[in-house]
């Protein structure tokens, strides 16, 4: 029975999520996330287990239960014990990587604020521009994300 009950939960079954999953403890729920996040950390050899924590996944496990971002803290020291981190980095760093790579770190704006076009007017100024000054305009923009992403490591 916990076998087909995880086979439900991974596929996020809207009948098993709203019947079963509904009633079931705490305990049980970080169980299947356990399941769900962690099992393929020492069995898959060629692929990153890292690479399910995307933004995408992210909102969807949020979808999933609105508790996700607790049964994930409850689940940090499981994986940095099973995860595939370097030689002496501490669990700081790990709960850090994971939260940068679901997207969590994300603070910058999603307009610009001295601008009134949309952003699709944007994109049609800014492609209106001379070769050289739109040059200009990408090398200055191309500095500043990399000093961003740099922070972004910190």
């Amino acid at each position: 029975m916990a076998n087909k009950n995880f086979i439900k939960f991974s596929l996020n079954d809207k009948n098993f999520m709203e019947t079963v999953y509904s009633n079931f403890s705490e305990k049980e729920k970080i169980g299947l996330w356990w399941g769900l996040l962690l099992f393929d950390f020492r069995d898959d050899l060629y692929h990153d287990p890292l690479d399910k924590f995307t933004p995408e996944n992210y909102r969807k496990w949020k979808s999933m239960d609105s508790f996700f971002d607790q049964y994930l803290e409850e689940l940090m020291k499981d994986i940095w014990e099973h995860g595939p981190w370097p030689k002496g980095v501490d669990l700081q760093y790990v709960r850090k990587e994971i939260n940068k790579r679901l997207g969590k770190y994300m603070k910058h704006d999603t307009k610009i604020k001295r601008y009134q076009g949309t952003l699709n007017e944007l994109v049609t100024d800014i492609g209106d521009l001379r070769y050289d000054a739109l040059s200009n305009f990408l090398s200055l923009l191309s500095d500043k994300l990399k000093r961003d992403g740099d922070k972004d490591f910190e």
